[in-house]
């Protein structure tokens, strides 16, 4: 074998590798809205949701936060928009809507998500219409859902999105066992998720 063949196959091999990392990279999750996961937000001595102002708001969404661990590293970011009587939008209009635009984009960013709810219901005398897509990569996730409810010509609609780091959510989880005055900071997430938190409303 000639030198100059070994340092092709050298760069080559090195090519491969490059693009390779470079794809895995494109795909990963780091975060949203101006802050990463796992980055210290704020020094204190408990875990808390703190709400924030983004630079760069979308359209649809006008609430956002943050929520770190005992360790104050950033363990989740969401932002979500609750309107209630509402008409202007659903979760079944065309691309234009704010949730299948948000969809798209992601989609676009981080590859194809998996839809993990697609569901139409009745309950109390409502319609519900519920869309939920996720994606996950290594122990991060992406959720986004668009829920509806109708009752009586009205219509109270919710859209959401949610980064999540599970390693540090879990790390928070065990912590504040010992911490009793802190759990409900942190389970204000699954209680947001709840459909008795939604439907009470």
């Amino acid at each position: 074998m000639t030198y100059n063949h070994s340092v092709k196959k050298i760069l080559l091999i090195l090519f491969i590798s490059y693009a390779f990392i470079s794809s895995a990279n494109a795909n990963s999750i780091k975060g949203a809205f101006g802050y990463e996961l796992g980055d210290v937000y704020k020094k204190s001595d408990r875990a808390y949701t703190y709400k924030f102002t983004p630079k760069n708001t979308f359209p649809g969404l006008d609430d956002y936060s943050v929520t770190t661990g005992t360790d104050n590293r950033i363990l989740n970011i969401t932002s979500k928009t609750l309107k209630y009587s509402y008409t202007l939008y659903n979760c079944r209009q065309g691309n234009y809507s704010p949730f299948k635009r948000l969809l798209n984009l992601l989609q676009t960013k981080y590859g194809q998500f998996e839809k993990v709810l697609d569901e139409r219901r009745e309950y109390s005398g409502r319609l519900i219409d519920e869309v939920e897509y996720k994606y996950e990569n290594e122990d991060r996730y992406i959720y986004l859902s668009c829920n509806t409810y109708s009752e009586n010509g009205t219509t109270d609609y919710r859209l959401w999105l949610e980064y999540q780091d599970n390693t540090l959510f879990k790390k928070s989880i065990e912590d504040l066992s010992f911490k009793l005055q802190d759990v409900d900071s942190i389970l204000m997430l699954d209680l947001w998720k709840n459909d008795s938190y939604w439907y009470s409303s």
